[in-house]
């Protein structure tokens, strides 16, 4: 099974309630939320998971639309 990327943060100081899971849209990775989002995020105080889609940023594999459904597999397995 391919290994997706995952950027983990945690919060700074006490965490606002459950972890913020950062899903990015076409032609990018999990690197674009580096971009202000991940740190403006844990300074107020929230857990913050971003994940590349296999295929895309530094995770392994290609996807095509017959591919889609093991994505789903693929994500639970990188949080868990």
């Amino acid at each position: 099974m391919p290994k997706l990327e995952l950027i983990h943060r945690k919060p700074v100081g006490t965490p606002n309630g459950p972890p913020i899971l950062l899903v990015h849209g076409a032609w990018v990775g999990a690197w674009c939320w580096e971009y202000g989002f991940i740190d403006k995020l844990t300074e107020l105080g929230w857990e913050v998971y971003a994940l590349s889609l296999r295929g895309h940023g530094k995770s392994e594999g290609r996807t095509n639309s017959a591919g889609r459904a093991s994505g789903t597999t693929l994500t639970t397995s990188a949080l868990s």
